[in-house]
């Protein structure tokens, strides 16, 4: 945009007239690209986790004194594996309250209370209760609906983990600093040369029972009724075969470790790029130079994030390499940049 005013008001031409070349005109324009990539990268890299800490250390502080700002009057709250479905909340009392949770052993619970509390326990880091005044507990399970389990207490709790509640869990990956999210990288990666090891492994194992089982079918002297048993041997260890090979193992959580460590870099890097494209499209001369170089702009930037989002998708989908799938549009925006940069300097 500051580019299209100066080129549609002349000044471009103006300097060009004195002697300042686009060249040297250029120089601090990247420049002030290379300073965005900077400060970019560091909001990116310590603000941004100093913020996600801070707000995670506030909100739990916030809940700790008021529970009923979490969960509020008359809403329904998914925590863990458990639904809670209030109805009046005040300060830490509330009225009626079900509670359903889904068992790990297929089983589901209803747990209802006409009254109870929020309890906090600073001893025990991370937890809350739910006191539940007469509280009934209805238990059925869902493979034998026959089997159902009634129980009734006067004072029921009900225990969680701050963890548990959206917005205070563990930090995601975009939220801690490259140090960090390198080190979670790692032990993510030795874990999966792990599962590697034990792939190759059964893929060896079943190559040589393949191999076997051919050998025995190519004996000689075998009647019909054995060699047709072994040939359909042979058919077993090979689709065992196959299907081990085109099964590797995948971790799609070390994949989103990855992308978010390579984005740590790619998006502070894109202000360059975006710079480099800048300066030979704004210097040609137009009259309408600002709203041209807004919506421009505004095209460039959409198709920044739509390239972005492409490469995760086909990460996820396709095992598109994570550093290629980030650092795609970074790459085809400085390709083209350049061309049209060092174009326009020539001219």
């Amino acid at each position: 945009m500051s580019l299209g005013s100066l080129s549609s008001q002349k000044e471009i031409l103006a300097m060009e007239c004195v002697g300042i070349s686009l060249k040297s005109l250029s120089r601090p324009i990247l420049l002030v690209g290379m300073v965005f990539c900077l400060v970019s990268f560091y909001i990116n890299d310590y603000l941004l986790p100093l913020g996600a800490v801070h707000y995670r250390r506030i909100s739990r502080e916030i809940f700790t004194v008021m529970p009923s700002l979490e969960l509020e009057p008359y809403s329904v709250k998914f925590i863990d594996n458990r639904v809670v479905i209030t109805t009046d909340v005040d300060e830490n009392q509330f009225g009626p309250i079900l509670i359903i949770e889904n068992g790990s052993h297929n089983e589901r619970t209803l747990m209802m209370s006409p009254s109870g509390h929020f309890e906090n326990h600073p001893d025990k880091l991370g937890n809350f209760s739910i006191m539940m005044d007469d509280a009934e507990l209805h238990r059925v399970d869902n493979r034998n609906r026959q089997a159902q389990t009634y129980t009734k207490a006067d004072l029921f709790s009900m225990n969680f983990l701050f963890s548990s509640i959206e917005g205070m869990s563990k930090l995601s990956p975009r939220e801690i600093r490259t140090f960090d999210l390198i080190k979670e990288i790692r032990e993510k990666e030795e874990a999966f040369e792990e599962e590697v090891v034990r792939w190759e492994e059964k893929l060896a194992v079943a190559k040589e029972e393949y191999e076997k089982a051919v050998v025995e079918a190519e004996e000689e002297g075998l009647d019909d009724k054995t060699i047709e048993k072994r040939e359909k041997e042979v058919e077993r260890q090979e689709e065992r075969v196959d299907k081990l090979v085109q099964s590797p193992p995948r971790n799609r959580t070390l994949e989103t470790w990855r992308m978010e460590y390579y984005q740590k870099f790619a998006i502070p890097f894109s202000c360059f790029p975006f710079v480099l494209i800048a300066f030979p499209l704004g210097v040609v001369s137009r009259r309408s130079g600002r709203a041209v170089g807004f919506l421009m702009g505004l095209f460039l930037a959409f198709l920044y994030w739509a390239f972005l989002i492409m490469g995760r998708n086909l990460t996820m989908r396709s095992g598109l390499s994570p550093f290629l799938s980030i650092w795609m549009a970074n790459i085809l925006l400085t390709i083209v940049g350049s061309i049209l940069y060092f174009r326009k300097i020539r001219g």
